[in-house]
């Protein structure tokens, strides 16, 4: 039986038991035409998928039918007429399934952290391309062979379409400044205030990972989050959004990398620190875009935290290891 691996509004994804080196994304007709031009375009971006995966849109057979539980899930597809079939290369689990249900391997997480160099590289691609995933977040990220692989093209656009064609809904990997923009544009604010964008900070997500970094951290996020966006605020008269919209994709690492330290702390208190303390310093994490790391400057800096404190972590695991061993050996000698 295929197993079901995400539920949404128009579309739902399987991973098929007759084909494990594929997923197969159903979607509605709806949906259809940003999805080809999101997989067209980041197939130019990365011809190689070095950092995305393989995709392809099929037309469903004619005459198809799904179980009657699959539709009692996602009950969209009874009218096949209206389906299509996107078939992709199976990139693994994602982050947030490895977090919920696999159990804390110290290697395993290593090897994730040194896979956004990857996807900070991959970044820097689409910025110089001119395009933004515009979805990044752990569900959206996959790890296979120490690989990590962005998936899902549907809100995959070009810099000048994502501001301000709408209006965007609050949202967890969303930018606030999303917010700030449509507001500004397509309503016609002249000012914006803190409670103009409380939206964001009643999402139950954000609330939820705002109190634990103050808990784990000892790090008041709401506090930083007020003073920067009232920052931002006061100079963006002058901001021309496509200048900014480049971090769009930097916010999303930044919360996904974020919700890893929470992760990470009950397990391994100063990894999560290190990688916590680099997300603030470097601002990679920062809610205001005009002092927010570039693409290019996240990717950098972040190579350098590899170098200084991932490796550093790596060393020391492979010693404990090895020093193990050793008296493991001598233990069964005697």
């Amino acid at each position: 039986m295929d197993r079901l691996v995400h539920i949404g509004k128009k579309n739902c994804v399987f991973h098929p038991t007759d084909s494990p080196g594929h997923i197969i994304k159903i979607i509605h007709e709806d949906i259809l035409k940003t999805e080809i031009r999101g997989i067209d375009l980041m197939s130019k971006v990365d011809p190689n998928h070095e950092f995305t995966l393989f995709a392809q849109v099929n037309s469903l057979p004619q005459g198809y039918q799904f179980s009657k539980r699959v539709t009692s899930l996602c009950p969209f597809l009874l009218n096949t007429d209206e389906l299509a079939e996107v078939v992709m290369e199976y990139g693994g689990k994602d982050l947030m399934h490895l977090m919920t249900y696999s159990k804390f391997r110290k290697n395993t997480w290593l090897s994730i952290l040194k896979g956004f160099d990857g996807l900070f590289q991959g970044v820097v691609k689409m910025v110089d391309a001119k395009i933004s995933h515009s979805d990044i977040k752990p569900a959206n990220i996959t790890f296979k062979n120490d690989k990590l692989f962005l998936i899902d093209a549907g809100l995959i656009a070009e810099f000048h379409k994502i501001y301000p064609s709408e209006f965007m809904n609050p949202y967890l990997f969303f930018p606030v400044e999303s917010n700030i923009i449509s507001l500004l544009h397509n309503f016609k604010k002249v000012k914006i205030s803190v409670s103009d964008i409380t939206d964001y900070l009643s999402l139950k997500p954000a609330i939820y990972l705002f109190n634990i970094t103050e808990k784990q951290f000892g790090f008041d996020m709401y506090r930083k989050f007020h003073e920067e966006i009232l920052d931002f605020n006061a100079e963006n008269r002058q901001v021309n959004a496509v200048e900014i919209v480049e971090k769009f994709d930097v916010y999303g690492l930044a919360m996904t990398l974020l919700i890893i330290a929470n992760y990470i702390y009950a397990f391994d208190t100063k990894l999560a620190t290190d990688l916590f303390i680099f997300l603030i310093e470097s601002k990679v994490l920062h809610f205001n875009p005009l002092k927010r790391a570039t693409a290019k400057e996240s990717q950098r800096r972040y190579k350098r935290f590899l170098i200084m404190f991932v490796e550093e972590h790596n060393t020391i695991l492979k010693y404990v290891k090895l020093l193990t061993f050793s008296v493991s050996n001598r233990l069964n000698f005697t």
